[in-house]
């Protein structure tokens, strides 16, 4: 009888163990407040578990970081816990507080708002996203002419695919970034932006795709002489007749002589003295239009919609030449000939 007592003790003793132990154990993975109360934290790169329960526990986000791994490690729950910083509510238990740092999406979305004009390089892009995200505009132009990086973009983007891979052309993706205001993660990489513009990019040629099929030119064609209309005159209601230019002397044979092609090969942005780019220029350049036959190696700048789509579809027009009205207000004055063109000359640009 004594043998049966001591045998109900000792089980009663390994229960009221068991529970204090459960009692402990539960005390210490639940939720540090009763009432929601929010606390900003960061996990780091690269953190492992302990280290990870171990932070949480000095922030005073649970309450025993040794208790949480081991009853994670019993539950045979992941700690797939995703790098980046936080709101937490010191409400929730451990559970709760492991499920939501798994989840990215989760994570404090630092972004910043970038602007991108129309008629603007690469490299003024460039500048311009280094200005507001972790990137430097050395690495974005790097990625932006790597063979490899665009080869690999080739098979996403449809638009790509027949942009040719020559020596001459000064930046593999100039032209090809869609201008528009972009909010970007404000610490990034090369690879996201580029892609989150390309897709904008991509709208458009689905837009316009079928005009695309339907042109005798070539997308990368297109997308060059969308960028040529873009520089040469800003007014939306001028590029259609710009357009109808090209198309006429490209048709006929003749050089597109377009100053701002020469700008592009000087290195001469929008926001330059554009009086700088010398037709004369005596060493070649394969963008100077006055030298060469037909289209520049690639796009000089991007463009927007209304030279895309003038680029797509000119008006039907007798013009060959055009000169801007530089001394007045800045429109552009078309002609039929030669003779014509010189007589504007004489007339709109005595102030030049």
């Amino acid at each position: 009888m004594k043998k049966l007592k001591g045998v109900i003790i000792g089980i009663l003793l390994i229960v009221i163990l068991a529970l204090i132990g459960l009692f402990y154990v539960e005390e210490n993975i639940a939720a540090i407040s009763d009432i929601q109360d929010y606390q900003e934290i960061t996990i780091e790169d690269n953190w492992y578990g302990k280290q990870v329960l171990s932070y949480l526990e000095e922030e005073g986000i649970i309450k025993n970081a040794d208790i949480a791994y081991y009853y994670l490690r019993l539950k045979n729950i992941d700690m797939n816990i995703k790098a980046g910083t936080y709101q937490i509510d010191k409400s929730l238990s451990l559970e709760e507080i492991i499920a939501y740092l798994s989840d990215g999406k989760n994570a404090i979305q630092n972004t910043v708002s970038v602007k991108l004009l129309e008629g603007y390089r690469l490299k003024d892009y460039a500048v311009l996203i280094a200005e507001s995200t972790n990137l430097e505009a050395e690495e974005l132009l790097e990625y932006w002419n790597d063979t490899f990086a665009v080869e690999e973009l080739c098979n996403d983007y449809q638009f790509l695919e027949d942009r040719p891979f020559s020596d001459d052309v000064k930046y593999l993706l100039e032209g090809y970034l869609f201008p528009d205001t972009y909010e970007f993660f404000a610490k990034t990489s090369a690879e996201e932006v580029t892609r989150k513009i390309l897709d904008n990019t991509n709208y458009y040629y689905e837009k316009y795709k079928e005009d695309f099929e339907n042109s005798k030119y070539s997308i990368h064609q297109i997308f060059s002489l969308a960028s040529i209309i873009q520089r040469e005159s800003g007014n939306v209601e001028e590029m259609k007749d710009i357009s109808s230019v090209f198309y006429n002397r490209l048709d006929a044979g003749m050089q597109l002589q377009s100053s701002v092609t020469v700008c592009y090969a000087l290195d001469i942005g929008v926001n330059e003295d554009w009086t700088k780019c010398e037709i004369t220029q005596s060493e070649y350049d394969p963008y100077n239009t006055y030298q060469i036959i037909g289209f520049p190696p690639g796009p000089i700048c991007s463009f927007n919609e209304y030279a895309l789509a003038a680029a797509l579809k000119p008006n039907n027009t007798d013009y060959y030449f055009f000169i801007g009205n530089v001394c007045g207000e800045g429109q552009t004055i078309f002609a039929r000939t030669y003779q014509e063109q010189l007589e504007n000359q004489a007339r709109y640009l005595t102030c030049y």
